[in-house]
């Protein structure tokens, strides 16, 4: 069909349509007259591009989620960016309200202030800034740390410097392992995953001695397979190595982590209990130390 058709049944533009052409987000067919000639299958891209716009995904995005294998799992991380959006806007309706009321300017432009830095944005920096669904997962872990105000002038440099790492950072993972991580992520509701890993987390982090004498066969038995060849040449053994790698040579644990302990008091808190339960863990596996502190 010619491109007017396609716009009709697509409710898209002439220009929208070239736009999309131009960014590579499909490729119709030419007629030996130069028209170009749009199939069923272009018109339902079309219409899954304009959904997805509609649903405000940015172009660059869309041509990610198309790509995906998983279009489900490939929208969460978006499915929480809107989730961010709405907290922000309900921030602004009680604002609102409270200035109706009574109108207390330096109550709310204090306020204010805090979320020209605040935690949503940098959820939201933290959830774009990795592939696939890799920086929601860190989102989702380090937000719920994220909530006191960024009001000091110690707290405002830690802010911008996790900022500039947010936007400088770049973790490229190779097709066949970022496909991996894919996999493993995409049968998973994100929050929920992150909700579980938080609870196993916190028994481990409430009683460390308790939890590795429980657990102690099931550990040396996964110890011993991490150490196995089998493992370091699966995928996952790769990603892990590649992902520890990256932290080392990124600034992840001396730029964002310790940043990040400077804006959030619980951050700090969890930090110090971490190491408490590493230390527990490290003395009473003395072989795990070669396969984590690399």
């Amino acid at each position: 069909m010619l491109l007017k058709e396609a716009c009709a049944r697509s409710g898209l533009t002439k220009k929208a349509v070239h736009y999309y052409e131009s960014r590579g987000l499909l490729a119709p067919g030419v007629r030996d007259n130069g028209y170009r000639d749009y199939s069923e299958e272009d018109v339902a891209h079309l219409r899954e591009i304009a959904t997805l716009r509609r649903l405000g995904i940015g172009v660059e995005q869309i041509g990610s989620i198309l790509k995906s294998a998983d279009k489900g799992a490939a929208l969460e991380k978006y499915r929480y960016l809107s989730q961010l959006k709405m907290e922000r806007l309900q921030t602004v309706q009680d604002c609102l309200s409270t200035l109706a009321r009574d109108y207390d300017v330096e109550r709310i432009f204090d306020r204010l202030q805090c979320m020209e830095m605040d935690e949503y944005t940098l959820r939201e920096r933290m959830a774009l800034a990795f592939p696939g669904n890799y920086g929601l997962f860190l989102s989702l872990h380090f937000g719920r740390f994220l909530n006191e105000p960024v009001d000091t002038p110690e707290k405002r440099a830690a802010f911008r410097a996790v900022i500039g790492y947010l936007d400088e950072v770049e973790l490229y993972l190779p097709p066949e392992l970022e496909e991996g991580l894919r996999q493993a992520l995409a049968a998973q509701d994100a929050a929920a995953l992150q909700a579980r890993n938080q609870a196993a987390m916190e028994d481990v982090l409430k009683d460390p001695q308790r939890y590795l004498e429980a657990q102690e066969e099931q550990i040396r038995q996964y110890l011993e397979f991490k150490r196995s060849e089998a493992y370091r040449n699966s995928p996952a053994g790769m990603l892990e190595q590649m992902l520890l790698d990256f932290q080392r040579r990124s600034g992840y644990r001396e730029v964002l982590l310790e940043n990040l302990k400077v804006l959030s008091c619980a951050y700090r808190d969890y930090t110090e209990r971490l190491q408490r339960a590493n230390a527990a863990f490290y003395k009473r596996f003395p072989e795990a130390q070669s396969l984590y502190q690399k």
